[in-house]
C-alpha cells in the first residue's frame, strides 16, 4: 500500500495554523482532513474527480476550501 504522502491530491495551510489536505482513497473518492500541529481535528469524505494528467477541478478545490473554512470558523467561535 502506498504511503499517505503518495496519496495526497491537494493540501493547503489555513490561517497559518491548520493543515488541510485531501487524500485519494479510490476512484472518485477522497478524504479531507483538517489538523493543527499535533492533532487531526476533522475528517470527512469528499469526491475527487481523478488523479488525471489534467489536474484537479477548480470547483472541487473550491468546495474543499469552503468546507475547511466553515469547520475552522466554527471551531474558533467555540
Amino acid at each position: 500500500m502506498p504511503a499517505e504522502d503518495d496519496l495526497i491530491v491537494w493540501s493547503s495551510r489555513l490561517d497559518g495554523k491548520y493543515t488541510v489536505k485531501v487524500i485519494w482513497i479510490a476512484p472518485n473518492r477522497g478524504e479531507l482532513s483538517i489538523a493543527d500541529d499535533t492533532t487531526v481535528l476533522h475528517r470527512e469524505p469528499v469526491s475527487v474527480s481523478s488523479k488525471s494528467e489534467f489536474g484537479l477541478g477548480v470547483g472541487e478545490i473550491a468546495a474543499w476550501q469552503e468546507a475547511a473554512i466553515v469547520f475552522v470558523d466554527k471551531l474558533e467561535q467555540s
